[in-house]
């Protein structure tokens, strides 16, 4: 239970840095559009993602369920890219050796 509340967190904590981040980059005219637009992805994308879970379930049962989230999981890392050019960084080192 408790690994489930500290990945509760970190997923709200990554969330919510991402809005900020997207709030920051778009013009001020269009921020309301934008919350907007978020919102009802990510609201839709989670009662899309509730069904078919669900139904996997309803129809595998819930290890079988388990273990395919898993591989899915596994597999996303594997096929992420890895970016080791991000400007935050760059700015980082810049001003670190600066001092």
């Amino acid at each position: 239970m408790v690994v489930a509340a500290l990945c509760g967190v970190g997923w709200t904590l990554s969330a919510s840095e991402l809005w900020v981040a997207a709030q920051q980059a778009m013009p001020g005219w269009a921020r309301g559009r934008m919350d907007a637009t978020v919102i009802m992805v990510s609201q839709g994308a989670l009662a899309l993602a509730g069904v078919i879970w669900g139904s996997a379930v309803a129809r595998t049962g819930t290890t079988y369920t388990l273990l395919g989230a898993a591989v899915l999981f596994g597999v996303s890392l594997a096929l992420a890219p890895r970016r080791t050019d991000l400007p935050v960084r760059e700015q980082r080192v810049a001003h670190a050796k600066a001092m």
